[in-house]
């Protein structure tokens, strides 16, 4: 049964005293808008002839199936599928549900009508509920540059549902999972989930902003109330007061790019902090390359 999770496996059904086997299920759990197939199968023909099945859903009939008449439905929205050995000998059936809904939830019953045994009956609990597709994160993320994440969504009851992450049109992942690695700007944007099951398609939006990182200044700087800020462009406004822009909070990456040229120059003794001489507001070279100025904190002194 294609797209049905089963709360039971399989049940071979066994008569006291008699050792008839019919194969059926006890349970159906399954989402609205899929296919069922509920069996009631006998799977030894040696010892009984079947004449006639009958399903009914509570104490409504279905449909009935003679061996000699044909079949007579009393409900156009069920279709009954035989099945037969080799030799043409009537096993059983499947109760067939198209595109099942809620309403479709009850307790199903098939009876075999048999020689010599007589009447045999099974019966089947379905539960149709509604298709959800649970996440978990919210519809809106914001998310640090430079961090990762990581949404999770899943079709409850239905294993091989199918999922589509876009992006701008933009195919992003095939799976259960939307996975941003070292978040940028270029990243933010709608993502749109579509999920199929069946004949059902559902759909969930989310959308995903970004946020500088708050730099932590180091002790120094703290002490000199001096913190690294974003500089595009420094223009001098009076003295010893300069526009600087964005003048944002310094993302990962120009952080990492300015500490790992600090780090070098003092490493190999190279004396590159002597080039703040040569630019701009006393900017050194590591600054020029990651786009970054030192100014004062505002209410330090």
């Amino acid at each position: 049964m294609s797209g049905v999770l089963l709360s039971l496996l399989l049940l071979t059904a066994v008569l006291q005293g008699r050792g008839v086997k019919i194969l059926h299920y006890e349970t159906v759990e399954a989402i609205e808008g899929e296919s069922i197939r509920l069996p009631c199968i006998y799977n030894d023909t040696d010892q009984i002839n079947i004449n006639q099945i009958e399903w009914r859903k509570k104490d409504t009939k279905l449909v009935v199936h003679h061996m000699d008449i044909g079949s007579y439905y009393f409900h156009q929205d069920v279709e009954l599928h035989l099945e037969t050995d080799d030799h043409n000998k009537l096993l059983g059936s499947y109760l067939y549900l198209q595109h099942a809904r809620l309403n479709n939830s009850g307790t199903y019953t098939c009876e075999l009508t048999t020689y010599p045994q007589g009447t045999i009956r099974r019966t089947t609990h379905l539960n149709v509920t509604d298709a959800e597709v649970t996440c978990d994160h919210n519809s809106t993320l914001e998310v640090g540059v430079g961090e990762n994440v990581m949404v999770h969504c899943e079709l409850r009851l239905h294993p091989q549902a199918q999922y589509r992450w876009l992006k701008n049109h933009t195919l992003v992942s095939e799976t259960q999972y939307l996975e941003i690695r070292w978040m940028d700007e270029s990243q933010a944007g709608v993502y749109i989930l579509t999920v199929s099951a069946g004949s059902r398609s559902l759909q969930r939006s989310f959308n995903i902003t970004t946020h500088s990182r708050t730099s932590t200044p180091t002790p120094g700087k703290f002490l000199l109330g001096l913190r690294v800020v974003t500089c595009d462009t420094s223009t001098l406004v009076r003295p010893n007061r300069v526009m600087v822009v964005p003048a944002s909070n310094v993302s990962l990456s120009a952080s990492t790019v300015r500490a790992l040229n600090k780090n070098f120059s003092i490493a190999f003794l190279f004396p590159i902090f002597i080039t703040l001489f040569f630019f701009q507001h006393n900017r050194t070279v590591y600054d020029i390359v990651s786009g970054t100025i030192v100014v004062q904190r505002r209410g330090a002194r």
